[in-house]
């Protein structure tokens, strides 16, 4: 992100959105401890309102982008885009909607069963997403790096964002991971798990969310200039 425009981060922005969001993360969770199963899994389920707010969290970061960017940052910048856009298809199961199998497995690239067409697209997408995860780290490591040390809030909410995924990733799966350790959850623990997993994802898109706000603070009637410094 340009180095120009990080100088007024901490001066306009709040950290207001992080705080609501690490409440309302907080609420959920706790929603998820107390409440019923039957509760939990509507909740968090597939199809729950957890997981359709997850996926429109990143569709709303998106645009909330495209809203705030000027044309040349977004030409210079597609790829935060494509990014968004990516882990919104993710959410919704898109690499597995339309194809024959998921299409992060390796057999869906070496199965007869999978038609070539089939193959050929999920490479398309693939090296596309992997094009642009690849070009943001490249081009802005240093400059988050050095956000997170002077705690700018972009960074700040980039961060947290990453830590949501590990986060949630070490509990995807953990009733079976830990019953090949010989340790049983149990039903009731396995959905525990599993909405607090759901509630830990939907902090992902909200904290992108504040990242985009912290990076396009609002602009003042009274210093049109700071428009003009994006």
């Amino acid at each position: 992100m340009p180095h120009a425009a990080s100088a007024s981060f901490r001066s306009e922005a709040s950290y207001r959105p992080f705080l609501l969001v690490g409440l309302f993360i907080l609420a959920l969770v706790g929603s998820v401890l107390l409440g019923s199963e039957r509760f939990v899994q509507t909740l968090t389920g597939e199809g729950g309102a957890v997981e359709t707010l997850s996926a429109a969290g990143y569709l709303v970061a998106a645009a909330m982008l495209v809203r705030e960017a000027n044309q040349h940052f977004l030409k210079t910048h597609f790829y935060f885009v494509v990014i968004l856009l990516a882990l919104c298809m993710r959410e919704l199961d898109f690499h597995n909607l339309m194809t024959t199998m998921s299409i992060t497995k390796t057999s869906f690239y070496v199965s007869g069963d999978v038609p070539l067409l089939e193959k050929l697209a999920a490479v398309v997408a693939l090296v596309t997403v992997g094009a642009a995860v690849v070009i943001a780290g490249l081009r802005h490591a240093r400059q988050f790096i050095a956000g997170l040390r002077g705690l700018h809030l972009p960074a700040v909410g980039v961060l947290a964002a990453g830590l949501s995924i590990i986060a949630a990733k070490t509990l995807d799966g953990l009733p079976r991971k830990l019953e090949g350790l010989g340790i049983d959850l149990g039903a009731s623990a396995a959905v525990v798990s599993t909405g607090i997993e759901e509630v830990i994802e939907l902090g992902i898109p909200l904290f992108l969310m504040c990242a985009v706000l912290a990076f396009f603070p609002r602009r003042h009637p009274q210093n049109p200039e700071r428009g003009a410094a994006r």
